[in-house]
């Protein structure tokens, strides 16, 4: 496919793209039977008055809630970002030990995951500092303070967006006994490659674009690092689209859809 040239359409798919009422409403089971958004609201702050600041107060003898919250605050607004434990505690002043203490313990909980970068047999310098993503999008509105889908606005759109498809893909990769990671190259032009599933003798390279249209540019950084990638590789960009396209040579776009 030459470049420019058009994105050539594959296949029609009758699905429904994730919206921001699926963002905020979330994922774990209890919610997906309330259908006003004040009963979900509601629900959410109670998950996290009674499981997070009373069960795993006693468990882990968190004597602070105030700062715990704070720490939970920051982390839900960082999700899908790289994680800095030190910026982390600085803004919720709170000491660096206690916040590594609180990561630590919101991780052993299934509550926050950090996602590793890629590094093997990787020449460049690349990042490697984890990015960190929060349970469930859901929780992620409730701690930011959003009271409805209609106050997503879209930075955080991107954010929750980006959240619910990595944990798509960690169920994915670990009914497939794959590996899921992250690809950011530093010096000179940093590039970024969302998630990276490695399966054996094949990666694959996944990038995740909320809008609901791709273009041939948004397999850019697949294009460009592929180079330094030591296994054969195959491209995905997710969308939240409705259709299959072709933007390159083993680079397909894909909706969100065909992940649940």
């Amino acid at each position: 496919m030459r470049r420019g040239a058009a994105i050539a359409e594959v296949k029609d798919v009758d699905v429904s793209p994730i919206t921001n009422k699926n963002l905020f409403r979330g994922s774990l089971p209890p919610v997906t039977f309330l259908k006003k958004e004040f009963h979900i609201s509601e629900w959410w702050s109670g998950y996290i008055k009674t499981y997070l600041e009373r069960d795993l107060r006693d468990l882990s003898q968190i004597t602070d809630i105030p700062d715990f919250r704070r720490v939970m605050v920051l982390l839900a607004s960082r999700s899908a970002q790289i994680l800095n434990q030190a910026n982390i505690a600085r803004a919720a002043m709170v000491s660096q030990p206690t916040t590594n203490r609180y990561v630590n313990l919101l991780e052993m909980s299934g509550l926050y995951f950090k996602l590793q970068p890629y590094s093997k047999n990787i020449k460049k310098r690349i990042v490697k500092s984890p990015k960190g993503y929060f349970l469930d999008t859901g929780l992620m509105c409730s701690l930011s303070g959003v009271k409805n889908h209609k106050a997503i606005d879209p930075t955080f759109r991107g954010q929750l967006y980006k959240t619910r498809i990595f944990h798509n893909l960690l169920s994915i990769s670990k009914m497939l006994g794959g590996q899921l990671f992250y690809l950011r190259k530093q010096g000179g032009l940093e590039r970024e490659i969302d998630f990276i599933l490695e399966m054996e003798e094949t990666l694959l390279a996944i990038e995740v674009k909320s809008s609901s249209q791709v273009t041939f540019k948004d397999a850019e950084n697949i294009e460009e690092l592929k180079g330094i990638l030591p296994k054969r590789l195959f491209g995905f960009v997710i969308y939240n689209g409705t259709e299959i396209k072709k933007l390159r040579k083993n680079v397909l776009a894909i909706p969100d859809s065909m992940l649940a």
